[in-house]
């Protein structure tokens, strides 16, 4: 499997545009999906995929499956306050995770009979208080750690990996992020080649 870890510095985050709604623009994400992936329309992905977003005028979900992946990406990763806002059919859209940071209701709506939850919220009893960043980082936490736990309690599976205390997206940082994925995904192999084997057992 070919890795990008290495490539996701904080350049892939933010850019240094002069935004309105956030301190950085987010353009860069973007770019990145589109420069390893071209040009790509959702639709056309031979896996069916949908990216999950927030309105940011009702908080409503907002799940894009047709259209450009590039923008729908960037719309599913931006920050509210951090990353500018991503203008989508006259709508803003920000963050998934606000109306539904572990989308197992989507999954199914989408035809999924077996959903395997990635749960990547921090837990917010973990985190490091010592400023005014980490203080509006924890309000995040908060909320959407709860919505989080409502929604995985429904899937079928659930890898939790035990993420480290960060601050910054420095490359020390994302190899530490990777390493805890990696290691919950491989705790779970058993749990996984159980539910698989089961759910073959039904298809036939």
């Amino acid at each position: 499997m070919e890795r990008y870890d290495q490539d996701l510095g904080s350049h892939v985050l933010r850019d240094w545009a002069i935004p309105r709604l956030g301190l950085f623009g987010g353009d860069a994400i973007r770019r990145f999906v589109v420069e390893r992936l071209g040009p790509m329309k959702i639709e056309a992905m031979q896996i069916r995929f949908a990216a999950v977003a927030t309105d940011l005028s009702n908080g409503a979900l907002k799940v894009f499956e047709h259209g450009d992946l590039g923008l729908a990406v960037q719309a599913s990763s931006s920050v509210p306050g951090f990353l500018e806002p991503v203008r989508i059919a006259n709508r803003l859209f920000v963050h998934g995770s606000l109306s539904s940071p572990v989308p197992v209701g989507t999954a199914r709506r989408m035809g999924a009979t077996r959903v395997v939850a990635v749960d990547v919220t921090f837990p917010p009893e973990e985190a490091e208080l010592n400023g005014v960043y980490d203080a509006l980082h924890q309000g995040f936490s908060i909320l959407t750690r709860k919505l989080a736990l409502e929604e995985r309690a429904t899937a079928d599976l659930v890898i939790a990996p035990q993420l480290p205390v960060y601050s910054d997206m420095k490359p020390a940082t994302l190899k530490l992020l990777v390493a805890a994925g990696e290691q919950a995904a491989r705790e779970a192999l058993p749990r996984l080649r159980k539910l698989l084997g089961s759910n073959q057992e039904t298809s036939k």
